[in-house]
């Protein structure tokens, strides 16, 4: 029997990023399962946009270049989704910390068991300054907080690299949509909705080479308490739990 070839595409939200696209774009480039990128590039203060505009313009059958039409990573990684075509969706944020080989881990565990796959930051190496200790902490907090949801031991729920099949995107409710700006419990609340496994790939963690963190830290940590508040309310934790 003819095996068959599934796509995969990739999203990357980039804000504030024009420094480390060109070379992210490069190392995606290297990944032969990959066939298509799709920069979303959204309220950028340097020249993202230009430089997004312009990768795209070199290899018009690989990358395409779009502009959010809202605010958020959520937003642009649906917008992304809204133009890409793969059947698995890798989401791959553009500060270009974690490399690539180990991308390449995520996919292939993601297509040979048709499940959602993250990297995990906090088992794997993490090179010093790549994370301040307060986000270190934070991160920790809330990988306790969804342990029991995903059935596994404590790991990252923050990571920008993770990897899943397109149907899990269409399980999201509205309501995750709007809630969560950053995307990443959103995407998990629609995998396990949709009951697909979910697997953490222990993966390098380097410090950006260019601009700084589009997230504030206190902000950001009360949007995420405060989505996570929402998923207890509606008792989808308890539901995970006794499946």
């Amino acid at each position: 029997m003819r095996k068959v070839e599934v796509s995969v595409s990739c999203i990357v939200p980039a804000r504030n990023e024009s420094g480390s696209l060109e070379e992210l774009c490069r190392e995606i480039s290297g990944i032969d399962r990959i066939r298509e990128v799709v920069i979303v590039e959204g309220g950028s203060s340097d020249d993202t946009w230009s430089v997004a505009q312009q990768l795209a313009k070199s290899q018009p059958n690989f990358i395409r270049a779009i502009q959010q039409d809202g605010r958020g990573k959520m937003n642009a990684v649906n917008r992304g989704m809204e133009v890409s075509t793969g059947d698995f969706i890798v989401i791959w944020d553009a500060d270009g910390t974690v490399p690539a080989s180990d991308v390449s881990k995520l996919i292939d565990l993601s297509i040979r068991e048709s499940i959602f796959v993250k990297g995990d930051r906090l088992r794997g190496y993490m090179a010093p300054g790549a994370m301040r200790p307060i986000n270190f902490l934070g991160n920790w907090f809330f990988a306790l907080l969804w342990a029991p949801v995903l059935r596994e031991r404590p790991s990252d729920v923050l990571c920008g690299s993770k990897v899943f099949p397109r149907e899990v995107f269409e399980s999201l409710e509205k309501d995750a949509l709007i809630r969560d700006p950053y995307g990443d419990f959103a995407l998990l609340h629609a995998a396990t909705l949709s009951k697909c496994s979910v697997k953490s790939v222990e993966v390098t963690y380097f410090a950006r080479s260019y601009g700084v963190t589009n997230i504030s830290r206190w902000s950001g940590a009360t949007k995420l308490f405060l989505f996570v508040m929402w998923m207890y309310r509606a008792k989808l934790f308890s539901r995970n739990m006794r499946r």
